[in-house]
């Protein structure tokens, strides 16, 4: 009997108006003052943190004009964030990195939110005569200040640092969702049962409209318009002709200006060697000549040629060709090259090429650039090298799709071999978790990424092996 009327009790008991949006603001603001990258979930999060936010403020609009005011803010959060998915989603993402001023801008609002929605549920406190237990939102406030010190400081990365701060990040937020037991007592002013629904069915507006920005965002940005004037194969030269005769691709030949051509008019040597690159490829087995099996793979639907073309002079100097060509495929969505060596590698020139309506188009490869790049390995230790990079994308409806980089190879005199290394990125589609140049994105473990390798060697290198 004494069970039942515990039951009886509990259904008669008035359920608490303030735990729902108390609840939401708390998940508002866990998955947006700090951001969580679980699985690149963190704009997906972040998206539900600013919808949870609008929820538990339009339910204590009618509280107080503070808290009206709160609800003001997180109509602007909205604007905010959705502003910042537009920038994550664009060629900003690269312009604004990092910015000092941004962030600054960014601190301020969340903290101004903050202090609005304390000091409306204070006078909730106040006129109602209840004394909080706790005061978590100044904690809030005062931990989201020290986050800023410790990125400026660098400290973010110490471990002993970086495990109480989230600690604390946690127990400042639960202590938050602990007000709604000081509020049960309090009168809850809007108690309109519809509210739930139209708040909810902004925020799955708001949703979709965020879906679709992040899509257009993404097909406009991940789409290079490249600067394409057409081109005519150039004809036959004695050059030219002494160049296919000492083993130069003919096809390779046809694309190159008479510029580059003419930089090459004194070769001793030449060396080619090409691989197709499948970027889509499965693996099979298959029996080898001794009755075992070996791994095989299968070319899928994207595949690109690559070739390297290695030309010597016979005042020592050394040129590179690499000649890429795509078999199968499309790179439709801001694909992306590396070429680095053992040797610094200077860059004269490089161009894209492709055909569209019977035309053939030639055009210069956008973010075409020649720097110094500066690594720390495993151990710590810092290497410098040279790399040229660039960024790859054709007309859509286009064909042939093809292109190459011209450049000397600086090898050193005491050197006899050297290696040359041809890294490419391809994207069968524009969706992206964040705007990157794809030529700049740390690929290291990507399945995107495949490799051209080859080896050279110096005449006094081939002198060598054939007097011995």
């Amino acid at each position: 009997m004494k069970s039942i009327s515990n039951i009886d009790f509990q259904l008669q008991k008035k359920s608490n108006p303030w735990s729902k949006p108390i609840n939401s603001i708390t998940w508002g603001f866990i998955l947006t003052v700090m951001v969580f990258d679980f699985f690149n979930l963190k704009y997906i999060l972040s998206t539900i943190g600013v919808g949870l936010l609008y929820i538990g403020f339009y339910d204590l609009r009618k509280e107080n004009k503070e808290l009206k005011n709160a609800w003001i803010f997180s109509i602007i959060n909205l604007a905010v964030h959705a502003f910042g998915l537009i920038h994550v989603n664009t060629p900003l993402n690269v312009i604004l990195k990092n910015n000092f001023i941004m962030v600054f801008i960014l601190t301020v609002f969340q903290v101004s939110f903050l202090f609005i929605f304390r000091k409306g549920i204070n006078k909730v406190f106040e006129e109602n005569g209840v004394k909080p237990s706790k005061d978590p939102l100044l904690r809030i406030i005062i931990w989201r200040v020290f986050i800023v010190i410790f990125s400026i400081k660098n400290l973010g990365s110490v471990w002993f640092i970086s495990i109480p701060v989230i600690i604390l990040y946690f127990y400042n937020f639960y202590l938050l969702s602990e007000l709604r037991e000081d509020l049960a007592s309090v009168e809850f002013k809007n108690l309109d049962e519809s509210k739930d629904f139209k708040s909810k069915k902004h925020v799955l507006g708001y949703t979709i409209g965020c879906i679709i920005l992040v899509i257009i965002c993404n097909l406009g940005s991940n789409h290079i318009k490249l600067d394409s004037t057409k081109f005519v194969s150039a004809k036959s030269s004695k050059y030219r002709d002494k160049l296919i005769n000492m083993g130069f691709p003919k096809t390779i030949l046809k694309d190159m200006e008479d510029k580059d051509i003419n930089m090459l008019k004194d070769a001793i040597h030449i060396d080619v060697s090409s691989e197709t690159l499948m970027f889509d490829y499965t693996e099979e087995n298959a029996k080898d000549q001794y009755g075992g099996f070996k791994t095989i793979k299968k070319a899928g639907e994207n595949n690109l040629k690559a070739t390297f073309v290695y030309v010597e002079l016979k005042d020592k100097r050394m040129y590179g060709i690499e000649y890429f060509q795509w078999i199968k495929g499309n790179p439709y969505w801001h694909d992306g090259f590396i070429i680095s060596g053992s040797e610094t590698v200077d860059l004269i020139s490089g161009k894209l090429l492709y055909e569209k309506d019977g035309t053939n188009y030639l055009a210069a490869i956008p973010r075409l650039k020649n720097e110094m790049i500066s690594e720390t390995d495993w151990f710590g230790i810092e290497n410098e090298h040279k790399e040229i990079t660039g960024a790859v994308n054709y007309p859509f409806n286009s064909s042939k799709q093809r292109g190459y980089t011209f450049y000397q190879i600086r090898i050193r005199k005491e050197v006899w071999r050297g290696k040359n290394i041809f890294n490419y990125i391809h994207y069968t589609n524009p969706f992206r978790t964040s705007y990157e140049e794809t030529e700049r994105k740390n690929s290291m473990f990507s399945d995107k990424k495949r490799q051209h390798t080859t080896m050279f060697k110096t005449k006094a290198c081939r002198e060598h092996e054939e007097e011995n």
